[in-house]
């Protein structure tokens, strides 16, 4: 039972490899993917296996703390079920489906840490070998409109078909990969160089400019919680901007609206997707949410061909938050935060890691996509032994 849990989880890895190849559309606004069913049979096969970690979850629900923000996500939830909101009941079922993973992943002593490593290793080895080859082989990536992607042009989009949801978990294997390379010895430094500038140049090629605000902002805020002295913070700093300077300088073409970084087109339809579906909300909605349900003023006729749109929810995650649980769910969530103070318990890898993919859920709805999600918590769990 041991060998079978352990070659599932490097299926769950294989599969978040190849992201939206392994998409299956079941209606116009449910995706399932083919992970969710590996994990779904992983979770199985450890809770049959490992009887603690019933006992730990069971704990874990059963904490004072939790109690308030549990029972209002619960009501909320019901409600949008008995009005048949199923885009709401699948997104949530997926976020509860993907902490629960993370919570067992954390608490199961089934797979060893070399099991992790391994498995992580093929993933990022898997996911960078695609990007490249998109990037130089299929640049013009423009025919997945018809998918219902966005349109890019000379950016390396990976599996996930998104350079901004790419360069996201490129910044999380940046990150990583500062503390594992730590571990390497003093005449394999250049390893750790390589590795880091081909991290950057991968990451400088995605032009995702949220990518770069949250990943600068979370390698300081890793530096900082390690104590390292501002001299240092403010060297690493620099070199991180001086070096992603040069590569974009070096890496960039003529053609495309997407590899241009002053570009405001993309910005600006962001904050009109976004203040349009707040503009939309009654006040009913701002108590409890509005189940992300909304509508867009897209003009269409008989002749008029719109491809299917990916992207059902806000960009922003406090939208996102807010329409999901309400201003009442926005306040217990916080009330909940401060009474846990959970970033106390956290290294300095960790936190990064945190902070990296919130301060990108600003400008993408990044933290619940299910090609990111599912890759955080498997890094936040095994980068908790990870020394400094």
């Amino acid at each position: 039972m041991k060998r079978i849990t352990r070659l599932i989880f490097f299926v769950i890895l294989g599969l978040l490899a190849f992201g939206q190849l392994q998409r299956f559309q079941i209606t116009p606004d449910i995706t399932l993917f083919g992970h969710d069913f590996a994990i779904g049979f992983w979770l199985i096969l450890v809770w049959l296996t490992d009887k603690k970690v019933i006992k730990k979850l069971n704990k874990l629900v059963k904490n004072k703390h939790l109690h308030l923000i549990l029972a209002w996500t619960g009501l909320v939830f019901l409600f949008n079920l008995s009005i048949l909101n199923w885009q709401y009941v699948a997104y949530i079922s997926r976020l509860a489906f993907y902490i629960t993973f993370g919570l067992t992943l954390w608490q199961t002593s089934i797979l060893e840490t070399r099991d992790k490593w391994l498995g992580l290793g093929l993933y990022s080895l898997v996911f960078l070998l695609w990007g490249w080859w998109q990037y130089l082989f299929l640049p013009d990536t423009r025919f997945l409109a018809v998918l219902g992607f966005d349109d890019h042009y000379y950016r390396l989009i990976g599996t996930t078909f998104d350079p901004n949801f790419s360069g996201v978990i490129l910044g999380m294997m940046f990150l990583i990969w500062q503390f594992i390379s730590n571990s390497l010895k003093k005449r394999l430094d250049w390893l750790k160089w390589l590795g880091s500038i081909l991290l950057l140049v991968s990451i400088s090629l995605t032009f995702s400019r949220a990518s770069y605000i949250s990943l600068f902002i979370a390698f300081i805020a890793t530096k900082l919680n390690i104590k390292a002295g501002l001299g240092t913070v403010a060297k690493a700093g620099l070199v991180v901007v001086l070096l992603a300077g040069v590569l974009l300088f070096t890496s960039r073409h003529q053609t495309g609206e997407g590899v241009n970084l002053f570009r405001t087109a993309s910005i600006n339809a962001r904050i009109s997707y976004d203040v349009d579906i707040v503009s939309s909300w009654s006040t009913l909605d701002w108590l409890i949410g509005s189940g992300w349900q909304f509508s867009t003023s897209i003009p269409s006729s008989d002749r008029t061909f719109i491809p299917p749109n990916m992207a059902n929810l806000p960009n922003n995650l406090l939208v996102t938050i807010i329409g999901g649980w309400g201003l009442v769910g926005l306040l217990l969530l916080s009330r909940t935060l401060l009474q846990t103070k959970p970033w106390q318990k956290l290294t300095s890898l960790q936190l990064g890691l945190i902070i990296l993919v919130l301060v990108h859920s600003q400008f993408n709805n990044t933290l619940l996509h299910p090609l990111v999600l599912p890759i955080l918590l498997i890094l936040l769990v095994q980068s908790k032994k990870l020394k400094v």
